[in-house]
């Protein structure tokens, strides 16, 4: 089977199992839970360094990635919300709680129908596991790993500091997000591919999400009639879009997966 056919393959399944429905549900839970995670993300940093780290990572990924330059009266609400953070407290935590429950059973129904296969009673729970958490653990464990080495460089060579800085910036995002694809492949799917396979469409997945998110916010961004229409929130259709997209090629990544599996 060639690359083209089976690209085919892969874009007829991620249509048979709507794929584009289940990616329009995941990015309104995203939107729903981005409040809440950003109090919770406030509150745990306050606790560990480790959580810090994370909170940082996450508050450069939001304001340098997925909004615009001209959009900052939302960072400005951003900020508030966090500063509020521990007034929300409880209900912080059971909003995220929820939010992350129906996400792990969106992934769940998603690749489900992606996998063409009907689930036994242990896939839910391996989906809830792996969302709840497997990949947050990654995640963070990643970011504390490119910080820690990011800060022994700059200690080693001062001088070369903002370089440094700039060096690192990448990978701040793009290997945390590339460890959280990796297992949330390895711990929702059931298909027989190989650690290197999963590890090669991961990384395709997640240079695809970086050069869409790049296009989006660049081209939106300046667009006139964006902003005349929107104001100073212009990045809300900015993110929307990004979050889409963003979760659509995650499934897309599924779906190739499922096809090379067949093999």
């Amino acid at each position: 089977m060639t690359g083209l056919e089976r690209a085919l393959r892969t874009g007829k399944r991620l249509l048979r199992a709507e794929g584009m429905v289940y990616a329009g549900y995941l990015s309104f839970l995203t939107m729903l839970g981005l409040a809440p995670a950003l109090a919770v993300a406030y509150w745990l940093a306050e606790q560990s360094s480790l959580a810090s780290v994370a909170d940082k990572a996450l508050r450069e990924y939001l304001t340098t990635h997925l909004f615009p330059d001209s959009a900052q009266e939302i960072v400005r609400t951003i900020t508030k919300l966090r500063v509020n953070a521990r007034k929300l407290g409880v209900t912080a935590l059971m909003a995220l709680g929820l939010d992350l429950l129906f996400k792990a059973y969106a992934i769940h129904c998603a690749l489900e129908r992606i996998q063409e296969r009907v689930a036994s009673w242990w896939v839910p729970i391996r989906v809830l596991a792996t969302v709840l958490i497997v990949v947050p653990l990654a995640v963070a464990a990643t970011v504390w790993g490119v910080q820690s080495i990011a800060n022994a460089a700059t200690l080693l060579l001062p001088s070369m500091q903002k370089g440094l800085a700039w060096f690192f910036m990448p990978f701040h995002i793009s290997l945390p997000m590339w460890v959280g694809l990796i297992a949330l492949y390895i711990g929702s799917m059931s298909t027989r591919n190989s650690l290197r396979r999963v590890a090669l469409v991961s990384a395709v997945v997640m240079l695809a999400i970086e050069a869409l998110r790049l296009f989006l916010t660049g081209y939106f961004s300046n667009l006139a009639q964006v902003r005349s229409l929107y104001g100073t929130f212009s990045a809300v259709p900015v993110l929307m879009l990004s979050i889409f997209s963003s979760w659509l090629l995650v499934l897309a990544g599924a779906a190739w997966l499922c096809e090379r599996g067949r093999q």
